[in-house]
């Protein structure tokens, strides 16, 4: 069974950073008031974050709750966009 697994991790992949990216994209048009292009680029970066993050948790055998790495991540992210809008680049 461990076998078939690891052979539909790509699929597995695949629909989970589709589904993550539509919720993303739409989150963004409605909630952030961004552009279709912008909220895609977005959505783009912040589906393929999450999805990282939580592949390095849960292969590192989730050492903290789902809710502390939301929140860790969420934070770690908000001082990167801080960083950057601090560093006159464009946010």
């Amino acid at each position: 069974m461990r076998a078939q697994l690891r052979g539909d991790e790509p699929y597995i992949e695949n629909k989970l950073i589709k589904l993550l990216k539509g919720v993303f994209h739409q989150l963004l048009i409605q909630k952030a008031y961004l552009d279709d292009t912008a909220a895609r680029k977005m959505s783009v970066m912040l589906s393929w974050i999450a999805y990282g993050l939580t592949k390095d948790w849960s292969t590192e055998g989730r050492k903290i709750t789902p809710e502390q790495l939301a929140e860790q991540a969420i934070a770690a992210l908000s001082a990167a966009v801080r960083e950057i809008d601090g560093a006159g680049l464009p946010v």
